[in-house]
C-alpha cells in the first residue's frame, strides 16, 4: 500500500509540474562591488505567493573558471569567492563527480596566493576585477601549459622556411598611453609585434611526444640545456582522455616564438580552459522553504561535444530530475553543478587578440623574409566544447510549486592564481607524498639583470625539496639559492643547496629557458631533527628576461 501511495505521489507531482502554470520568476540584478566597479550580476527572484513576506527564492547561474571550480569542488573557501557566491553547500551530482575524477587523474597541485579575480555579469551587467593576497591551501587544477618538442618545425624555421601546415601571426600589445595598461581596444601599439608560429595539434603529437622529447634532449643537452622530462604531461593525457577517438581540429594548438639572444625557437602547447557551470539557489525569505527538485533535462550525449548545441538542451525543460536540496532555512544557499565547459585557452586568446592591427603589419612586411608556406598567415579560431554529464536547468520545484527560470544566462567568474599572471619563474615544493605543489612565482620584480634581487618564500615546518620552473616565454638566470631554517628555540641556520652552481652568489648563473626546470634539495645537520624546524625560508637571487621578437632574425618590424 505504501509503495502504491509513493507511486501515486510521484505521478501527481509530475502531473502538477507538466500541466500547472509555473509560478512567476522575475529576472533581477544583484549589485556586487568589484574593485572600482559595481557589477550587476544577473539573478532571478521567484515568489511563491501573493504576500510580499511570503516564501521567496533567489537563483543565480555562474560559470566558474578552473581555479574557482577547483576550490569549490575541494570544498575549500576563498575570501573573494565568498563575496560572489557566498557560503553555499555543494550538492554533489554526476557532473561534480566527473570533474573531480578528472582532477584526481590529471590535475596538478597548486597552492599560494590568489591573484586577480574578474567577475563578468550575464547579459549587460559589466565587468570588474579585484586583487586578493590571501594565501590558499593547496588544491588541484586542470590543463597546465608546457613546452612541446616540435623538432620538425624548429628545424625548418631555423632555415627560414615555414613548413606546410604551420601558420604565422603578428601578436601585438596595445596600451593606453597614460596607464600603460592593455585596454582591450587597440587604437595604437607601442611595442614591436611578435611573429608567432602555430598549428592545430593532432593525436599523433601526443603519441610521438616521448620520441620527440628524446630527440630534443639529444639536440640541446650538449649546449648545457636541461632535459625535458620524457613522460607525457598530465595536460596532454587529459586532452587524449576527453577527446577519445574524435579529436576536433581546433581543440588545441602548439605555438612558437623565437627565444631571442640567438638561442632557438621554442614551441608550447596550450590546453583548453576547463570551467564549471553551476546554479546557486538561496532562500531569500524569512521562512523555511523546501527545494523538492530541479526541473529541466539531462543531455544524453556525455562525450566531447559542441557547447553551443548541448547547452540549448531538449525542448522540454519541465521534467523533475531527482535533485532535491531539502529544507533551506532563511538565507541558506545550495550550489548545484550543471556542466563542464571547455573554453579557449586565455593565453591563446590574448596572443591572437588584435587581428585587424596584425593584418596591417602583415600587409607591410608579409612573411618577414621567410620562405615556404608564406600564404599561411592567419589566426586560429576556436569553438567551445562541453564534456561529461550535463544538466539543463529550466526551473525549480519549491514547496511543491514549479518555478520557471526565463532567459537563463550565466555570470562569468574568473578566479586566477597570482602565479598565472605576468612573467617570472615558478617555485614548487615537494610534499611528503611526493606531489609537487606550485607556490607562485619568484623574482617577479626582476625583468632584467639590472634589477636582480633576492626573493624569499616562507613555509611552515621543514621543507627541503624545491623546484624552479620556467613556464613563460622567457629565460631565468638563477645565481644563488639558500634555505634559512628557524628552530623551536629561536635559533636560525642557513643551509646550502645540493647543486654546486647555486651555492655562491658569484655571477655564474644557472639558466633556465621556457619549459626547463631545476630540482634543489637541502639537508639538515645530523644533530638536528626535522620536527625541531618551525619555519623554512627559501631564498633565490637572480632575474629573468622575456624572449625578444623573432623578427630580430629577419629585421625589425616597421
Amino acid at each position: 500500500m505504501r509503495q502504491l501511495l509513493r507511486i501515486c505521489s510521484i505521478g501527481i507531482t509530475w502531473l502538477l509540474v507538466s500541466s500547472a502554470a509555473f509560478a512567476a520568476c522575475v529576472e533581477d540584478r544583484r549589485p556586487l562591488v568589484v574593485g572600482d566597479n559595481v557589477v550587476q550580476l544577473r539573478a532571478y527572484t521567484c515568489g511563491l505567493g501573493d504576500q510580499l513576506d511570503g516564501p521567496q527564492v533567489r537563483v543565480e547561474i555562474h560559470r566558474l573558471s578552473d581555479v574557482a571550480a577547483s576550490i569549490i569542488l575541494a570544498k575549500q573557501s576563498s575570501e573573494v569567492l565568498a563575496r560572489v557566491v557566498g557560503s553555499a553547500t555543494l550538492i554533489d551530482n554526476e557532473v561534480s563527480k566527473v570533474y573531480t575524477d578528472l582532477l584526481r587523474q590529471f590535475g596538478e597541485t597548486v597552492g599560494g596566493v590568489l591573484g586577480t579575480t574578474t567577475v563578468e555579469a550575464g547579459g549587460s551587467g559589466g565587468t570588474g576585477s579585484i586583487f586578493d593576497r590571501k594565501r590558499q591551501d593547496p588544491f588541484r587544477v586542470l590543463g597546465a601549459p608546457g613546452v612541446y618538442p616540435a623538432m620538425e618545425e624548429i628545424d625548418a624555421l631555423r632555415r627560414k622556411i615555414i613548413p606546410p601546415g604551420l601558420k604565422y601571426f603578428y601578436a601585438i600589445d596595445c596600451f593606453d598611453d597614460r596607464s600603460n595598461v592593455d585596454t582591450g581596444v587597440c587604437q595604437k601599439y607601442n611595442s614591436k609585434p611578435e611573429m608567432h608560429f602555430w598549428r592545430n595539434m593532432r593525436p599523433d603529437d601526443i603519441a610521438n611526444y616521448v620520441r620527440r622529447v628524446a630527440d630534443y634532449n639529444r639536440r640541446y643537452k650538449p649546449d648545457g640545456w636541461y632535459d625535458l622530462i620524457g613522460v607525457v604531461p598530465p595536460a596532454l593525457k587529459l586532452a587524449t582522455h576527453v577527446t577519445g577517438n574524435q579529436w576536433p581540429e581546433d581543440f588545441m594548438i602548439i605555438e612558437g616564438t623565437y627565444e631571442g639572444h640567438g638561442e632557438a625557437f621554442v614551441f608550447s602547447y596550450q590546453p583548453r580552459m576547463f570551467m564549471l557551470d553551476i546554479v546557486i539557489i538561496e532562500n531569500g525569505s524569512g521562512v523555511p522553504i523546501e527545494i523538492n527538485d530541479i526541473l529541466g533535462n539531462r543531455v544524453s550525449n556525455t562525450r566531447l561535444r559542441n557547447a553551443n548545441s548541448s547547452s540549448s538542451g531538449p525542448a522540454n525543460l519541465a521534467q523533475p530530475l531527482g535533485i532535491a536540496a531539502g529544507k533551506l532555512d532563511p538565507g541558506v544557499k545550495v550550489l548545484v553543478p550543471l556542466k563542464i565547459y571547455l573554453g579557449p585557452n586565455r593565453y591563446v586568446s590574448k596572443t591572437f587578440r588584435y587581428r585587424q592591427e596584425a593584418s596591417q603589419v602583415y600587409g607591410r612586411i608579409g612573411a618577414n623574409g621567410y620562405q615556404g608556406n608564406i600564404r599561411g598567415y592567419g589566426a586560429p579560431s576556436f569553438r567551445s566544447y562541453a564534456y561529461g554529464p550535463e544538466i539543463v536547468i529550466g526551473g525549480l520545484l519549491v514547496n511543491g510549486v514549479p518555478l520557471n527560470l526565463p532567459n537563463r544566462s550565466a555570470n562569468y567568474l574568473e578566479l586566477t592564481m597570482s602565479e598565472e599572471v605576468g612573467s617570472c619563474p615558478y617555485l614548487l615544493w615537494q610534499s611528503p607524498d611526493g606531489d609537487w605543489v606550485r607556490h607562485g612565482q619568484i623574482l617577479d620584480e626582476a625583468p632584467s639583470k639590472e634589477r636582480e634581487y633576492t626573493d624569499a618564500r616562507s613555509f611552515e615546518g621543514f621543507k627541503f625539496r624545491f623546484r624552479i620552473e620556467e613556464r613563460e616565454p622567457e629565460a631565468a638566470y638563477i645565481d644563488q639559492v639558500e634555505l634559512v631554517i628557524t628552530l623551536d628555540d629561536g635559533q636560525t641556520m642557513t643551509l646550502s643547496p645540493d647543486n654546486p652552481r647555486l651555492v655562491a652568489r658569484d655571477g655564474e648563473y644557472l639558466r633556465l629557458i621556457w619549459g626547463q626546470a631545476v630540482d634543489i634539495s637541502f639537508a639538515l645537520p645530523e644533530d638536528i631533527r626535522k620536527d625541531r624546524v618551525v619555519e623554512s625560508r627559501f631564498t633565490a637571487t637572480g632575474y629573468y628576461r622575456r624572449y625578444s621578437s623573432p623578427t630580430a632574425q629577419g629585421g625589425s618590424v616597421p
